[in-house]
C-alpha cells in the first residue's frame, strides 16, 4: 500500500543556498576576528614587549650597581629588543633632558645625569634607566610616571640623632649618538668613579627638574618613601619633585659616569 504523503519534502531545497549561507557565516566570523581579535593580539604582543624591556632595564640597573659598588670594570648584557627603540640620551654630545639640583646650605650643585631609554613604537610607553633608577611613563595621563626599581640613596639617623644623607649620582653617557631597535643586542658599558664629595652640616634640598622626560611623579613618590627618607617634623616634599631636609649633619655625594660603549 502506497501513501500519497512523503515523509521528506525536498521542494525548494538548493545546494547553492546552503553554500551561500555557510560562506556568509565563515566570512562574518573572519570579519569579527579581524575587527576585534587582531587588535587585541597586537596589544598583547606590545604589552609583552614592554614587560620584557622593563625586565631588561632592571638587569642593566643591576649591571650598573656592579660597576659602581662592586668595582666591576666592564659589563656586557645580551638582550632582545622588540617593539621599540633603545637609545642613549646623554650630555655628550647633546644636552640631557633633565637634571638634579642638590643644595647643601646655600650652595647648589647641578647634575645632568642622562638616561638610557626605550620608546615603544606602537604606543606611548617609555622606560628609562635614569640616575640609578628604572622609571616608566605611559603618558596615558598627566604625570603618570612610576618608579619600577629605586636607586641607592639613603638617609640614616644614628643613636645620637645625627643624620647622614648618602646620594649616588649615576651619569649615563656615550661618545656618540646611539640607538638600536629590533633583534638581539649586546649592551656594553664601563664606569668611571668620581671623588666622593663630603659636605658639612646644614639644610639639604634635592630637586628633580624635568625638562621633557616626564618622570617627575616617579621621583616625587620616591622622595615620599619613608623607608628611604624617614622625614622629620621639619622636612617636606613638594611637587613636582622637591625634597627638603632640615639639619642634616653629614651629606655624601658619590658620582659615577657610566659610558655606553655599544648597543
Amino acid at each position: 500500500m502506497k501513501s500519497n504523503m512523503s515523509i521528506f519534502n525536498n521542494t525548494g531545497v538548493s545546494e547553492t543556498i546552503g553554500f551561500v549561507l555557510i560562506l556568509g557565516i565563515v566570512i562574518t566570523g573572519i570579519g569579527l576576528v579581524t575587527l576585534y581579535g587582531y587588535p587585541v593580539l597586537l596589544q598583547q604582543q606590545q604589552n609583552a614587549n614592554v614587560k620584557n624591556m622593563e625586565k631588561n632595564m632592571i638587569v642593566l640597573q643591576n649591571d650598573m650597581k656592579g660597576l659602581a659598588y662592586r668595582n666591576v670594570p666592564y659589563t656586557e648584557t645580551t638582550m632582545q629588543i622588540s617593539g621599540g627603540t633603545l637609545s642613549v640620551v646623554n650630555t655628550n654630545p647633546g644636552p640631557s633632558k633633565s637634571n638634579f639640583v642638590i643644595t647643601v646650605g646655600v650652595t647648589p650643585r647641578t647634575y645632568s645625569t642622562g638616561l638610557l631609554q626605550f620608546n615603544s613604537t606602537s604606543d606611548a610607553n617609555i622606560i628609562g634607566l635614569q640616575n640609578g633608577a628604572v622609571v616608566t611613563n605611559g603618558f596615558s595621563q598627566t604625570d603618570g610616571s612610576t618608579m619600577l626599581s629605586e636607586p641607592r640613596w639613603f638617609l640614616d639617623t644614628n643613636q645620637s640623632n645625627k643624620r647622614t644623607l648618602v646620594i649616588s649620582i649615576v651619569n649615563i653617557t656615550s661618545d656618540y649618538l646611539m640607538s638600536t631597535s629590533g633583534g638581539i643586542r649586546t649592551v656594553q658599558m664601563n664606569i668611571t668613579a668620581g671623588t666622593p664629595i663630603e659636605l658639612g652640616s646644614g639644610d639639604v634640598t634635592i630637586e628633580y627638574k624635568d625638562l621633557g622626560d616626564g618622570y617627575s611623579t616617579a621621583w616625587y613618590n620616591y622622595f615620599n618613601n619613608p623607608q628611604v627618607f624617614p622625614l622629620g617634623p621639619l622636612d617636606s616634599v613638594s611637587k613636582p619633585a622637591t625634597l627638603k631636609l632640615k639639619n642634616v649633619d653629614r651629606t655624601v655625594i658619590n658620582t659615577y659616569t657610566v659610558t655606553i660603549l655599544n648597543l
